[in-house]
């Protein structure tokens, strides 16, 4: 038996040693980087492209191997496409991921993008934008952004970004923040979507929820539920998913979501009030208040999901942040 266990112990061993080797930190990528002995072009319009076909992800691995450009900010890997289709607008979406599910030990891969025309003329560069994050049982949690490219784009440089405007964070199973050091290194994948009319808006608002915290074990949570009938992620049930192991603490967690501007959209309004454990609320007072609003979001404008719970009457509704205009309508409802 404890020879079983020996050999048990130090399988774990190897294990743990093989995931540590395999997830570089950002120093030595960035020590990598700097010894690499890849090709590397001399400008942008001698770099070899590879055909990006509608439709169709490519994949992308910034190593040892990858190519480098004399960027401004530095020496960085890159990968350079042609775009099969031109002459409309289009999204192009990129994903990245973790560089190791352990998180204190994690990075993330932000590119920027190099929009060039048929000459090869730079035209627009992509940088600083959102990042939006998708889960699902088999490939874990995907990092990726939908970004616009202009009518008369044909070629596109993806490179390492030093630099990214807004943090990114994840959050561990016990809602520990932790923020990703962007990495000069990693995988990504990219997709050219499908030409549009040449009239085509792809700009967005953002949506936040919002609470009302009345103790460290209690909130009332204001969130959008659905859009246009489709269910998504809100702070209530973000909440609750961070919370799992903390006993009768209650931490909230407000997440926003961005929508098309100028365009319909149909949203289901919530409120309710939360506990930190599930048996409180066979005890403790329970108020909550659900309907829908129409309305065409304006560009350049936030929204904020508001309400009040209490005895008798309760209410959810979206209002401009800005200005406080109640947008569509107030939901009522008699509270519990």
């Amino acid at each position: 038996m404890s020879g079983l266990v020996s050999k048990f112990n130090y399988l774990i061993v190897v294990i743990v040693a093989s995931l540590l080797t395999s997830c570089a930190s950002v120093d030595q990528m960035h020590q990598k980087l700097s010894q690499s002995t890849a090709p590397q072009a001399s400008s942008i319009s001698e770099m070899t492209y590879t055909p990006l076909k509608t439709g169709v992800e490519q994949s992308i691995l910034f190593g040892e191997q990858t190519p480098t450009f004399q960027f401004p900010h530095g020496k960085g890997y890159y990968a350079a496409y042609e775009l099969t289709e031109t002459g409309q607008p289009r999204l192009v979406k990129v994903k990245t991921y973790l560089s190791a599910s352990y998180l204190p030990s994690a990075s993330i891969l932000v590119p920027n993008l190099l929009v060039l025309d048929k000459d090869k003329q730079q035209i627009g560069k992509i940088e600083n934008y959102r990042i939006e994050s998708d889960s699902n049982f088999f490939s874990g949690t995907t990092y990726y952004a939908d970004l616009p490219l202009q009518a008369n784009a044909a070629y596109l440089v993806v490179y390492a970004a030093p630099t990214h405007s807004e943090n990114i964070y994840v959050y561990s199973e016990n809602g520990t923040q932790y923020a990703l050091p962007l990495a000069p290194a990693g995988k990504l994948n990219i997709t050219a979507g499908q030409l549009q009319p040449l009239d085509a808006d792809f700009s967005k608002v953002t949506i936040i929820d919002s609470y009302q915290a009345h103790d460290a074990d209690k909130s009332d949570f204001f969130y959008v539920e659905s859009i246009d009938g489709k269910s998504i992620k809100n702070s209530l049930q973000r909440s609750v998913e961070l919370n799992r192991g903390k006993g009768f603490r209650l931490d909230p967690y407000i997440i926003d979501r961005q929508v098309p501007a100028n365009k319909q959209v149909r949203l289901t309004l919530a409120a309710k009030t939360q506990y930190g454990a599930p048996i409180q609320e066979l005890f403790g007072k329970v108020y909550q208040v659900k309907g829908e609003i129409t309305f065409i979001p304006e560009k350049d404008k936030k929204y904020r999901v508001v309400g009040e719970l209490g005895e008798g009457s309760s209410s959810v509704w979206l209002e401009d942040e800005a200005t406080h205009q109640v947008i569509d309508k107030k939901i009522q409802g008699s509270g519990k």
